[in-house]
């Protein structure tokens, strides 16, 4: 599969926990809105994202996203003049998560480093001392 520069970036901000859609929408232009939510249901179809949607800890899911329900959310939110950049107020936030098939598709130098290679490498800066 071959990535947009959108879809990469989001990937690589999504890696190391869950990220929300009001943080994924600083990060581009009120213009590259519609672009981002066709990128963020292409990763979620494609099994490279997980989803979900609400406060607190919900379970993620793996299924795709209702067709039309990010629109939307995007739609609500900017009839209530709110700005998507910011934590939103008026319905419960989306949040993604890169997959391990996501991370795949990420370069060496951009993949998150696993809880093991974290152990042996602060192992082996203590036994070097």
């Amino acid at each position: 599969m071959k990535l947009s520069e959108l879809e990469y970036d989001t990937l690589d901000g999504c890696k190391c926990g869950q990220e929300e859609f009001f943080v994924l929408a600083s990060g581009v232009k009120e213009y590259e809105i519609p672009e981002l939510v066709r990128a963020l249901y292409r990763l979620v179809e494609q099994k490279c994202l997980s989803w979900s949607r609400g406060r607190g800890k919900p379970p993620w899911s793996n299924q795709p996203l209702p067709k039309g329900s990010l629109q939307e959310y995007v739609a609500v939110r900017q009839a209530a003049g709110e700005v998507l950049s910011e934590y939103p107020s008026v319905c419960d936030e989306y949040k993604f998560w890169t997959t391990e098939h996501g991370i795949t598709f990420l370069r060496d130098e951009d993949k998150p480093i696993s809880h093991e290679e974290r152990e042996r490498e602060r192992r082996e800066r203590s036994e070097g001392q």
